[in-house]
């Protein structure tokens, strides 16, 4: 596949990502809050969907006028049919260990810290 085909599905996908940003101006905030999971989902595609297309992948897509919602909405349902628990319990650990960190700086910091102690050990 030329680097023709990339180049139409590139547009076609601009092209659909600029009309559903349109759609997106008419909605209400409320609208907007209900659809935040797909709008992340339409960002994701847009923004990473080409970099890891190959020539197959391209040729499919260019079956579709919005090769954009049919990505996006394949993704919407891989993300959040997805069971997260174990990245959320995993940012939290991630989270509490900087903490815990950033707690030990401000002890070393202050006067009568850990420094200090070090110092006149």
């Amino acid at each position: 596949m030329s680097s023709e085909a990339k180049d139409i599905l590139r547009d076609r996908l601009e092209q659909n990502y600029k009309a559903y940003m349109e759609a997106l101006q008419k909605k209400t905030p409320s609208e907007l809050i209900a659809l935040a999971s797909e709008i992340t989902a339409v960002q994701q595609i847009h923004e990473e969907l080409l970099n890891i297309c190959n020539e197959d992948d391209i040729a499919f897509l260019l079956q579709f006028d919005d090769p954009l919602e049919i990505a996006a909405g394949a993704w919407e349902a891989e993300i959040t049919g997805y069971d997260h628990s174990e990245e959320i319990s995993h940012t939290l650990w991630e989270l509490r260990d900087k903490e815990l960190y950033e707690a030990e700086l401000r002890v070393d910091e202050e006067p009568g810290g850990m420094d200090d102690v070090m110092q006149q050990l």
